[in-house]
């Protein structure tokens, strides 16, 4: 089967519109998975999701958790919980949000190579598929990230995340 150069390109361009919507959608679903699992680990504490050029009032307030987003094209967000963590709540809340990511990658390979499935829904699972498979990816790998939103700002991956909260552990005993 050969592809000419224009439907190479058509494909391409849907591919990259696509991510502009999977991004942020992935992104709000990796930040719920850290925002489930502290409202179970920390039954009192307030919760604040936030993605993207955010403004100052919540956009959803439900209970003890409040969203904030804006615009975004990317994956970007953080999950605040206003409660101290040891480091066991620190690494299963952490976590939560790349196991989300990764299990919605998966999802997204099993119907993308599903063919019963007709060919509308295995692109879209393509589309969610690299999009997870990327997050996770970048939040996963313990490392340092530049903030999107702000220039010169530092943030730290899920992964260093937990693996400090892992050393301080051990440090502890």
């Amino acid at each position: 089967m050969e592809i000419s150069p224009v439907d190479f390109l058509v494909c391409f361009i849907v591919f990259s519109l696509a991510l502009k919507i999977a991004y942020p959608l992935s992104g709000f679903l990796h930040e719920l998975g850290h925002a489930c699992a502290a409202l179970v680990l920390k039954k009192k504490a307030k919760l604040r999701v936030y993605l993207g050029r955010h403004g100052e009032q919540p956009i959803v307030a439900l209970g003890r958790l409040e969203i904030y987003a804006g615009p975004t094209s990317s994956f970007w967000g953080t999950c605040e919980v206003e409660s101290e963590l040891n480091s066991f709540q620190t690494v299963i809340i952490t976590a939560a949000g790349p196991l989300v990511s990764l299990l919605l990658a998966v999802l997204g390979f099993v119907v993308l190579f599903d063919s019963s499935a007709i060919w509308e829904l295995r692109a879209l699972a393509g589309v969610f598929f690299y999009a997870n498979t990327k997050q996770f990816i970048v939040t996963a790998v313990p490392k340092e990230l530049a903030h999107p939103h702000s220039p010169g700002e530092k943030s730290i991956s899920d992964g260093l995340k937990i693996l400090n909260a892992l050393v301080v552990k051990q440090r502890k005993r």
